[in-house]
């Protein structure tokens, strides 16, 4: 009975220096491997969600989601970018209030068609419930951007911008 409780005492104490799963310490334990963080997926807020409806939204007449936002204040500046088959309309704006957010540049354009070969765009975002107003002028700056593809930016001599005080607009090159 000496050897036998003896010799489980030094299987204990041997495999309790290991970190394997033999070892009867680690059995009450997760193991990290099993547990490990995935990445976060990784949005880009200056592509839209859903620009357009799609075609199958057409056919059913599916209700989409309406965008609450208003507008901010005071449009600081607008930018053309080009990418790999269009641009991005990049678009910076000072709010009234701090926290503005979901900031998106809503096409005012049927289809993102030009009127009189003006594209107009509207910056706006979602208020906070309890946001405060005034304050540092960097906490109450927001940036929004818009993909276009190469043909709506022919169609478009200049490209506008609007806040609720203000516009800006870009010449297409």
């Amino acid at each position: 009975m000496r050897i036998f409780v003896l010799s489980f005492f030094i299987a204990v104490l041997g495999l309790g220096a290991c970190s394997s799963r033999v070892n009867p310490v680690n059995w009450g334990k997760q193991n990290k491997q099993d547990y490990a963080q995935t990445a976060p997926q990784e949005v880009n807020p200056l592509i839209p969600k859903n620009p357009q409806r799609s075609l199958w939204s057409r056919i059913t007449g599916a209700e989409e989601d309406i965008y609450q936002g208003k507008p901010i204040d005071q449009v600081t500046s607008v930018k053309l970018e080009p990418i790999p088959g269009g641009a991005i309309l990049r678009a910076s704006g000072i709010s009234i209030f701090q926290g503005f957010y979901d900031v998106q540049l809503t096409p005012e354009n049927d289809d993102i068609l030009p009127e009189g070969g003006v594209l107009s765009f509207r910056l706006e975002g979602l208020i906070p419930y309890e946001g405060m107003r005034g304050g540092p002028e960097n906490l109450r700056t927001v940036t929004a951007g818009f993909r276009l593809t190469q043909k709506e930016i022919t169609r478009a001599k200049i490209i506008r911008v609007e806040g609720l005080t203000n516009a800006q607009s870009v010449g297409r090159r």
